[in-house]
């Protein structure tokens, strides 16, 4: 799929299959640099409700340079959460999975096999795309928090992408200088306390996101909020 950004919430539109009865309130899409240049990753995103209330985040990661494809189709209502996940990279065989979070226990689904765990007080599941990474950042400030999350290390085989992954991270709030947001860092998993910075907007949506992967990769992530 090649997306561009002025087809972006076209192809949410042409990606995903929605209720008819849902309202879309906020659209936009994540760009990505790579060592000051630009990338062809292109991660456009929606937020929403039903008519019953549930709340709806609807979100792809496309490149056609990496070969690459997830997306991630959630919704809430009440403390129940359903994500259905989707990842292709390369020509190896794409892989689904189902999640469902209770308030006491969450289930993943894939293909013939299931795994389930109890739901802590510490605890939070995050659907990998950038859409909810403000989320996930405000509900790990405190101690290191268990977070649930689809695996696609590039060391996973591709038969067990987005299986069940527990981690432990923490994030914290950094010294704001430019006025421009609410700034976080993370500790845990990849993330180390220098080598990443968040910046969440006043409603908590982040706006952009800079990651030194390696001595010779610095990832630089912004959101564009589309109107209309």
């Amino acid at each position: 799929m090649n997306i561009n950004h002025g087809s972006a919430i076209s192809a949410l539109n042409s990606y995903f299959t929605t209720a008819a009865d849902s309202q879309w309130l906020q659209h936009g899409y994540f760009s990505y640099h790579l060592n000051g240049k630009a990338t062809d990753i292109i991660e456009p995103w929606r937020t929403g409700r039903t008519a019953a209330g549930a709340q709806l985040i609807q979100s792809l990661r496309s490149s056609q340079q990496y070969q690459l494809l997830l997306s991630a189709d959630w919704q809430q209502l009440g403390p129940q959460q359903h994500c259905e996940l989707y990842y292709q990279q390369g020509g190896t065989a794409p892989a689904k999975a189902s999640y469902l979070i209770t308030e006491t226990t969450w289930y993943c689904r894939q293909a013939h096999q299931e795994w389930q765990g109890t739901v802590g007080p510490n605890w939070h599941f995050f659907p990998l795309l950038r859409i909810f990474s403000g989320t996930m950042l405000q509900a790990l400030e405190q101690n290191y928090c268990e977070l649930l999350l689809p695996d696609i290390e590039i060391s996973t085989a591709a038969e067990h992408k987005l299986q069940p992954k527990l981690d432990h991270r923490q994030s914290f709030r950094m010294v704001d200088k430019a006025n421009d947001g609410q700034h976080f860092g993370m500790r845990g998993g990849h993330y180390q306390e220098k080598n990443a910075g968040f910046v969440l907007n006043d409603l908590g949506l982040l706006m952009a996101y800079h990651w030194q992967q390696d001595a010779e990769h610095l990832w630089q992530i912004n959101n564009h909020i589309l109107p209309g």
